[in-house]
């Protein structure tokens, strides 16, 4: 399952639906996840840029894509952003390293590339 990090902006009308909704409206977006095959794992309103946020696990990309467009239908905006396990690195890490080792390049890392070393940065 996919464990996804959901910023969610509402426009006016989705606003005003939403305070009117109070936690019924909650209870309908954990409905709509669990209806898709995915499983909430908490709820906040936030105040600031973004009106919700949702951690939520999807069994694939579709599926997720699938409720973000809903969601957007529904006046919602979303930010999507992929929540990895700290474990997850490590072996990323290891991927990246079996990718270059091969490599002729010095570095692998894409802040400070090789072809970039030593240049001013602007």
């Amino acid at each position: 399952m996919l464990k996804l990090l959901l910023l969610m902006r509402a426009d006016p009308s989705a606003s005003m639906r939403m305070a009117a909704a109070g936690p019924d409206g909650a209870r309908q977006q954990v409905a709509a996840i669990n209806a898709l095959g995915g499983e909430v794992e908490g709820q906040w309103v936030l105040l600031g840029r973004y009106d919700l946020a949702v951690v939520a696990s999807f069994p694939n990309d579709e599926i997720a894509a699938a409720y973000c467009l809903t969601a957007n239908a529904g006046g919602y905006a979303t930010e999507v952003h992929y929540a990895l396990p700290p474990s997850k690195l490590a072996a990323a890490q290891a991927l990246i390293d079996e990718a270059f080792s091969n490599s002729d390049e010095e570095s692998h890392d894409p802040v400070d590339p090789p072809s970039m070393a030593g240049e001013e940065r602007r």
